[in-house]
């Protein structure tokens, strides 16, 4: 099937919104400017202006685009067929390697950033992005249905969850700099962080040895 061209302006769209990733990924948002956006996804500073009223409009753009990207790249939908450790580690290694991407890690140093110096902006987007319920939520809620997990609020035990993992695979990664996990330790990662969760959540029925 052939795919439909794109038109001259979505590619231009395009380029406007990874010049912009480039842009504020060297230099933080405060330093960038709609002139360099402009330059680095080679187009007028008019086009820009034309795709987006201003420098806040687009970041958050970007900033909601890229938290779409990444909750679709974990996306998880429980599966009363499929032993529930298999699909806890499963979400681990997506949630890992989502971790590992470098505009990814960029993005969140500059939220990081405008939290303390534009909190105006910033805290507003995250709230949006924070209002709809994460996969892993209705996961948890979903396996507590089917007697899978012990009753406990969701989001708790998600963000207990993710923590195990992002406490290695990702906060050293970008408060300090620190390398990424080899293939083994993601591995060891995934299969500790699932082990530690059903340790404390499975239901009396279910084993916690980890596939």
């Amino acid at each position: 099937m052939n795919q439909q061209k794109k038109t001259r302006t979505e590619i231009k769209h395009e380029a406007i919104i990874d010049g912009a990733i480039r842009e504020f990924s060297a230099k933080g948002f405060r330093r960038t400017s709609m002139d360099s956006i402009a330059k680095a996804a080679q187009v007028s500073k008019r086009t820009v202006y034309t795709h987006f009223n201003s420098k806040d409009e687009l970041f958050a753009f970007i900033v909601k685009k890229m938290f779409s990207i990444t909750a679709e790249s974990t996306k998880i939908s429980y599966n009363t067929h499929i032993d529930i450790k298999t699909q806890l580690l499963c979400f681990a290694r997506a949630e890992i390697e989502l971790a590992k991407g470098q505009d990814y890690r960029a993005l969140v140093r500059i939220l990081l950033a405008e939290c303390i110096y534009s909190p105006e902006l910033t805290l507003g987007v995250i709230a949006e992005i924070y209002e709809k319920e994460e996969d892993l939520d209705l996961f948890i809620k979903d396996a507590i249905a089917d007697r899978k997990l012990q009753t406990v609020e969701a989001t708790y035990a998600a963000t207990q969850f993710k923590g195990i993992i992002k406490g290695i695979a990702f906060w050293p990664q970008v408060m300090m700099n620190a390398p990424s996990p080899d293939g083994a330790i993601s591995e060891q990662l995934a299969q500790d962080a699932v082990m530690m969760f059903l340790s404390r959540y499975a239901a009396q029925t279910e084993s916690i040895n980890t596939p």
